[in-house]
């Protein structure tokens, strides 16, 4: 039980470091707008458990279906661009869309609630 327990705290750290990593990552491809970019970030990361289909951020399996299919010379290559170009791409769109959406959503709270209290 202790080993699982173990694996699994393993688990997290890697995945909160990666996160991170990706994070700094955006952040410093994009310098205009890093205030938008973190926040767009850190809604994408919250989402990422949540994303509706479970191979979209199945990176292993996708460098092993990369790797199967393109020959050895430029399997490395390929594999490294796919594995940092994904993650970005998920999180400026992902992180994007749900920021957007939140934002209609709280201005139409506010806006009810506002209109009742008055």
């Amino acid at each position: 039980v202790w080993m699982q327990i173990l694996k699994n705290m393993a688990y997290y750290s890697m995945n909160l470091s990666m996160s991170l990593a990706f994070v700094i990552f955006v952040a410093a491809a994009m310098p205009v707008h890093l205030k938008h970019m973190a926040k767009v970030c850190f809604v994408s990361l919250i989402m990422s458990p949540l994303a509706g289909i479970p191979c979209l951020l199945d990176f292993p399996g996708q460098a092993l279906s990369i790797r199967a299919v393109l020959s050895p010379s430029i399997s490395p290559a390929v594999e490294t661009i796919w594995i940092f170009t994904i993650p970005f791409l998920f999180e400026l769109l992902a992180g994007a869309i749900v920021t957007a959406v939140l934002s209609v959503v709280i201005k139409g709270c506010t806006s009810l609630v506002g209109g009742a209290v008055k």
